[in-house]
């Protein structure tokens, strides 16, 4: 049944139901100017119907059977059946597209718009609506609710209203970029933009990107937003700290002076311990901060970083540091060994047959062995 007919008539009753599960409908990034509805290359069926008598092409049974396979071919239909309801369900039910050779009164009816939406998923086959549908408030801010990139097919005057792109931008915030250019420099609109998506900063306008807010909220929302602030917000604490407390690789885009800020460093380290690669040398040895990354990251995760080994080659048994590196000297010669990170010397002296015994039962996971160094400096404090 259409909308219409059960009085639902909402894009989140109708096309939620047919398809049940999907809270987000559409991809909230998809470009929609990607997904041009190119014809399929011509075939066998294609050439049938474009050679097909104009009787075949009035018959209705006939072209509902084609039209269930490839909707696409509704431009080879009667004027008449390309009015007729139920002929254009079945060809946008198989394809959106179809709804572009749908006559005019079916193209502003809004079941059938919904139907061509729901098949395409992302309902960029609101493209071939009619105008007057396309101007309708209420049905352009249920889409853009679903897409915010819908807002490419509303009308040049809704396109041009805040409480559109607000809905737009909530749902996609890099539709900022397809609103009105008085609205991008709108504040309100820009910071509900970078909140659903703080990478968007690096498109809102300079002034605002000096907004304590704005930036505010952008890198609540993705720290690493914090390299396209201007102004002095990288040298505030408050908005460093948040950025790199949602992110903590974003350590690498704040500046010496509160890299080197213990605060800083062990936000940055409890939520990514591979933070530690851009912090200075001394707090990748301090204790607190080490803790917080092996915490964040694991026992195992200490292989994957640099940052770590050098830590690790810090707090361990510095004889036994001393005899793993002589070893790799040794075997791999001395400019060989330099290029190598603590945590690769250790694989491979432990499980040489020239390392000691006793080396070999006491290290066998540098990882445990790391963790129980920890334990000992907790005790010795």
């Amino acid at each position: 049944e259409s909308c219409e007919a059960t009085g639902a008539a909402s894009l989140e009753h109708c096309m939620g139901a047919a398809l049940p599960g999907l809270s987000g409908l559409f991809c909230t990034s998809m470009d929609l100017d990607a997904q041009e509805f190119l014809d399929p290359p011509p075939n066998d069926e294609y050439r049938s119907m474009a050679e097909a008598s104009a009787a075949q092409r009035s018959d209705r049974a006939f072209m509902l059977a084609s039209l269930r396979k490839s909707g696409r071919l509704l431009r080879y239909a009667s004027p008449e059946l390309r009015a007729d309801e139920e002929v254009v369900l079945a060809a946008v039910s198989s394809n959106g597209a179809a709804l572009e050779h749908a006559a005019a009164e079916l193209r502003a009816k809004r079941s059938v718009v919904l139907a061509a939406m729901q098949q395409r998923r992302d309902g960029s086959a609101l493209r071939y609506a009619a105008a007057e549908l396309r101007s309708d408030m209420d049905f352009m801010l249920e889409a853009v609710q679903y897409n915010g990139l819908l807002i490419r097919y509303a009308s040049s005057a809704l396109r041009r209203t805040k409480a559109l792109a607000l809905a737009a931008v909530q749902q996609n915030g890099h539709v900022l970029r397809d609103v009105a250019e008085h609205l991008q420099e709108d504040k309100e609109v820009v910071v509900a933009a970078v909140k659903q998506n703080g990478y968007v900063l690096r498109y809102v306008p300079m002034n605002l990107r000096a907004d304590v807010d704005v930036v505010m909220a952008a890198v609540s929302s993705h720290g690493a937003a914090i390299r396209f602030a201007t102004g002095d917000h990288k040298l505030d604490k408050d908005i460093v700290l948040a950025s790199v407390a949602q992110y903590g690789l974003a350590l690498e885009y704040i500046p010496p002076e509160l890299q080197g800020d213990k605060d800083v460093v062990m936000a940055a380290a409890h939520q990514d311990g591979f933070a530690l690669e851009f912090a200075p040398v001394a707090l990748r040895a301090d204790r607190e901060v080490i803790r917080a990354a092996i915490e964040s990251r694991g026992v195992g995760s200490h292989h994957a970083c640099s940052a770590f080994s050098q830590a690790m080659e810090a707090l361990i048994d510095k004889e036994f540091v001393s005899r793993v590196w002589q070893w790799c000297e040794l075997v791999h010669g001395e400019k060989e060994a330099r290029r190598m990170r603590f945590t690769e010397a250790h694989a491979q002296y432990v499980s040489c047959p020239s390392a000691s015994e006793a080396d070999r039962r006491r290290f066998p996971d540098l990882g445990w062995y790391f963790q129980e160094s920890l334990k000992e400096l907790d005790e010795d404090n």
